[in-house]
């Protein structure tokens, strides 16, 4: 792994806080511990995803609405997949299908 940005030490900095250790324990007590894609018990290490993407808000934590608990892997999913949604939506629409076709031949 290569060396933080300014940037990223300045995050990496600001998620050690103690304002942002409670509004994290916030988000996660209003979500009843629950990851909210996967309705599943959120485990240690969980994140607490950012949903504004610009680095000018990553410190604006005065609005509960703009932030979600995810585990682990559904947060890597989440990034992941954004770009591709963020240029073309309907990149859910196929997912959907393939899924749904997984579904199909695994239960026939």
């Amino acid at each position: 792994m290569g060396k933080l940005s300014a940037a990223q030490k300045e995050k990496r900095d600001f998620r050690k806080s103690k304002a942002w250790e409670k509004f994290r324990h916030l988000v996660y007590v209003a979500q009843s511990g629950i990851d909210i894609i996967t309705h599943k018990k959120l485990y240690s290490g969980c994140n607490c995803h950012h949903c504004d993407l610009r680095e000018k808000n990553y410190k604006k934590i005065d609005d509960i609405s703009r932030f979600c608990m995810l585990n682990k892997k559904t947060h890597e999913l989440v990034h992941w997949i954004f770009p591709y949604y963020d240029k073309d939506p309907a990149v859910i629409d196929r997912l959907i299908t393939v899924l749904e076709n997984m579904k199909r031949c695994s239960n026939d």
